[in-house]
């Protein structure tokens, strides 16, 4: 018997939609974001670059650094809502899997960090068992 194989994990932003997670698929976060800044901001030229990148069909990466560039702690707290939801069986699946080594690497596009708190509750340790970089 050799070493077990060792997988490499890249989860897209589907991984986090399923119960009890929760979250929304980067289109409707983008949307959510929106609303919460549409509601907040009174001045006209912000609501004028709102509606424009609203319209857009701009990736959500460049609309949110526009976004956080103009906004600034506005558009941070719009994100708020990436803190509610709660690891689902994808992102338990994918500690399981690191906890019995069977994993080289994780990849991620998601915005959320339910796949690191999944390897906390598994009992692994942040910069002992996993590492994180953005």
């Amino acid at each position: 018997m050799g070493v077990p194989a060792r997988i490499v994990v890249f989860a897209g932003a589907g991984a986090s939609v399923p119960a009890p997670a929760s979250l929304p698929t980067a289109w409707k976060l983008r949307d959510s974001i929106f609303e919460r800044l549409l509601r907040h901001t009174q001045a006209q030229p912000r609501c004028a670059i709102l509606d424009s990148l609203n319209q857009s069909e701009f990736p959500l990466e460049f609309t949110l650094e526009v976004l956080f560039s103009r906004f600034g702690s506005d558009a941070v707290a719009a994100l708020d809502l990436l803190s509610t939801g709660r690891p689902n069986q994808v992102h338990c699946g994918i500690a399981w899997l690191v906890a019995q080594q069977r994993v080289a690497a994780v990849f991620t596009t998601n915005f959320d960090d339910l796949i690191e708190r999944a390897l906390d509750d598994a009992g692994l340790r942040r910069d002992v068992d996993f590492a994180v970089s953005n």
